[in-house]
């Protein structure tokens, strides 16, 4: 075989969050690999075909880059596959010959519900029908039931979007996180004594529901990517200020025991727990009060869940 088209165990998927239903995929891909003497590989679909197919908005929980990255962590090779209206134009047959130009596949594993090709055509019936004749083995791998539950990215889309975020960590096997540029803001925070860091979001991600949060922040120095990543403990308020009469949503980040200026910086940032829903106070005394207690609540929650894994997924 050539190094170009390493013999393979082969799954395939969106792969969004690479979350711990993901996870249990790639180690039974990394088993077939071992049985077969093969190298473990999974290919990455990107854009997200209802985009594609339909122009439906799907907001992500990991932009590209990073689910490459963390979907390496798991297997020998991860790559980027491209849909388009030309990929999901093919039969079944035409499908895996574009897999085959890339690898030599030992075994496809897949999920109970995969179906491939042109209208989903391609069933895991077919898949084995097709398999049996081109010397392949197919593994169909059970769901991850935590809960009760299927393990999915729908699943942990609608946790975030509630606030449920410690909910969709477990689910994730780590913090969800957005990632986001430090932007120039109104600089409310600076006049109230807690000065914080605005955020343009890099990616069209699952925004968390308007609240309060303990979140831990990690960025490297500018042009520096080869430094370690800086991470402090923060409070984190997305909404749209009710003290102040705001009506457009913004997410602000305050770094513990930090006073630098981030402007221009990309943060990472990950959500450990919701602290409280947004609200108004009767002055803006009681709200200063309140950020107070918000901070030593962070505090508590950060120093309790000790430093973060930034595998696959450290601010660039």
């Amino acid at each position: 075989m050539g190094a170009d088209r390493p013999r393979v165990a082969l799954t395939l998927g969106k792969f969004d969050g690479v979350h711990r239903g993901h996870q249990h995929l790639l180690a039974a891909v990394r088993d077939a690999a071992r049985s077969h003497g093969a190298a473990s590989a999974a290919l990455v679909l990107h854009p997200h075909p209802a985009t594609v197919l339909a122009g439906h908005r799907v907001p992500v929980l990991t932009e590209i880059v990073e689910r490459l990255a963390l979907v390496g962590h798991e297997v020998d090779h991860a790559r980027e596959l491209t849909f388009d209206t030309a990929l999901a134009s093919l039969t079944p047959e035409a499908f895996l010959d574009r897999l085959a130009a890339s690898f030599d596949i030992a075994a496809m594993v897949v999920g109970p519900d995969f179906a491939f090709g042109r209208g989903r055509a391609g069933t895991i019936d077919v898949l084995a029908a097709l398999g049996a004749a081109g010397g392949f083995e197919v593994v169909t791998v059970p769901p991850l039931i935590l809960d009760g539950a299927p393990v999915s990215s729908a699943r942990i889309r609608a946790a975030i979007e509630r606030g449920d975020v410690a909910g969709a960590g477990a689910l994730l096997g780590r913090p969800p996180r957005l990632r986001g540029t430090v932007v120039h803001g109104e600089q409310r925070g600076r006049t109230l004594g807690y000065p914080t860091a605005n955020l343009a979001l890099g990616a069209d991600y699952v925004v968390p529901a308007n609240g309060i949060y303990a979140v831990r922040v990690g960025w490297r120095a500018q042009g520096r990517e080869d430094a370690a990543p800086n991470e402090r403990i923060g409070a984190a308020s997305l909404g749209v200020r009710p003290q102040f009469d705001g009506d457009e949503r913004t997410i602000e980040v305050y770094l513990l025991d930090f006073e630098s200026d981030l402007y221009g910086f990309e943060l990472a940032v990950d959500f450990l727990a919701f602290l409280r829903p947004e609200a108004r106070f009767e002055s803006v005394e009681a709200l200063v009060a309140q950020i107070g207690r918000d901070v030593a609540a962070a505090r508590e929650v950060g120093e309790g869940t000790g430093t973060s894994s930034l595998k696959g997924g450290a601010p660039r």
